[in-house]
């Protein structure tokens, strides 16, 4: 789940967006996926993660799945303005 804007930065700069399956319960990136889909594309050097809905994504779990695999993460929080993670 996700809006084109989103995505429209790496195809900008000559990137190609690889999607991530949601979570069932928050539809935010599920870190599984993430982790598999690293074994597909071990390439990738950037992350962006959308967080939905007033619901932040698992960061904490992406975060660490982006240290092994040597990417970075941008954030997009503009469907969760307001919200906090673990208390922040």
């Amino acid at each position: 789940m996700t809006f084109d804007a989103t995505v429209n930065p790496i195809c900008y700069e000559g990137g190609i967006p690889v999607f991530i399956d949601t979570e069932r319960d928050t539809w935010n990136m599920d870190p599984v996926a993430l982790e598999k889909a690293f074994e597909l594309y071990p390439e990738v050097k950037l992350i962006v993660v959308a967080h939905l809905y007033g619901t932040p994504g698992k960061i904490d779990e992406i975060k660490a799945i982006a240290d092994a695999h040597g990417a970075l993460i941008v954030e997009d929080a503009a469907e969760s303005f307001g919200a906090t993670y673990k208390g922040v």
